[in-house]
């Protein structure tokens, strides 16, 4: 499948991490009529 990327953000402040990644696809996944995949992450150095 063909993605472009189009949106990427990693944040670390004390011991927090914000990521934000969207990437625009060549045609939509199963499920869903837009054409794009996001990943949102908020959380602990650690993984918590």
């Amino acid at each position: 499948m063909n993605a472009t990327l189009l949106f990427q953000q990693k944040e670390s402040k004390d011991s927090y991490v914000r990521e934000m990644v969207v990437w625009r696809l060549g045609k939509p996944v199963p499920g869903c009529r837009h054409l794009f995949k996001f990943r949102l992450y908020f959380g602990t150095n650690n993984g918590e």
